[in-house]
């Protein structure tokens, strides 16, 4: 653990909504960092599982909880930043996890390169028992990429300074999918200041239940609506996937992807947080 003063508060969110099963496993992925200047909030919708009495058990590690009805993830999640101290922020969601080393990683990197407003980390993917099949380290975002509607991150390994996401407007309450991509879009379009990393810093927990699965239909507005917004131009996306996967090759994204998933596959992120 670093000294209290050395490194930047962060400010993590977990907005959750009867996901008793997997929250746990989050709560003490982002506990369980020890970062000296962690600020946690959770932001429960109202749960009728056993969600609240998960988090009751570790109210002591929790700067700030709630369960009360929102008006979904985006209004949860804004609402925890809107009470935010920290200079960096993320938030992870109630089925998903840090993995250990995360944020001493993320504040020792703002805190080195000040000119940097966005972090963007490698991240591994696990089915609904918490097992890695296959981990991902994704290039640099490119504004002309993205408005051929080529775009890839980790939402659970990104990370960003509270002034340039307020700067930008924040997340859209009235989005339920694709608010990190159409954040990401304002970021890349503002020319905020992004930089990757090829460390994994999050799981993305694959399964059945996740609500983006299940309303395909609604995700598919949305992101017609963010590359209306945007001014993406499908015409000649299919050279510019092209262009992106010559990126991923020279900059050694695939090679990095394949030894990461030869190294990681198997492990299981529930006993890694001793759940």
């Amino acid at each position: 653990m670093h000294k209290v003063k050395e490194l930047p508060t962060i400010t993590m969110v977990t907005p959750s909504y009867n996901q008793a099963k997997f929250l746990e496993t989050t709560i003490r992925s982002v506990i369980g960092q020890q970062y000296a200047n962690l600020e946690y909030f959770v932001m429960d919708g109202g749960s009728d599982d056993d969600s609240v009495k998960i988090i009751e058990k570790y109210d002591r590690d929790i700067n700030f909880w709630v369960s009360e009805k929102d008006e979904g993830q985006s209004d949860a999640i804004m609402k925890g930043f809107s009470r935010s101290n920290g200079e960096i922020i993320g938030w992870i969601n109630s089925d998903d996890v840090l993995l250990p080393g995360a944020l001493d990683f993320v504040g020792e990197f703002f805190k080195t390169h000040p000119e940097v407003d966005v972090l963007m980390g490698g991240i591994a993917y696990a089915d609904i028992n918490g097992s890695i099949t296959k981990c991902y380290v994704y290039p640099k975002p490119s504004k002309y990429l993205a408005k051929k509607g080529v775009i890839a991150f980790g939402q659970q390994s990104m990370f960003f300074r509270k002034k340039v996401f307020e700067a930008v407007g924040g997340l859209r309450d009235d989005f339920h999918f694709l608010m990190d991509t159409d954040l990401v879009y304002r970021f890349i379009m503002n020319d905020v200041r992004i930089s990757t990393t090829h460390k994994l810093l999050g799981v993305f927990r694959w399964h059945e239940e996740m609500k983006s699965i299940n309303i395909e239909g609604r995700k598919s507005e949305e992101t017609q609506l963010v590359f209306k917004w945007n001014s993406v131009d499908l015409e000649g996306s299919s050279n510019a996937q092209k262009k992106f996967r010559i990126k991923q090759l020279l900059n050694g994204n695939y090679v990095s992807s394949m030894l990461l998933t030869f190294m990681n596959k198997g492990d299981n992120v529930d006993l890694i947080w001793k759940i």
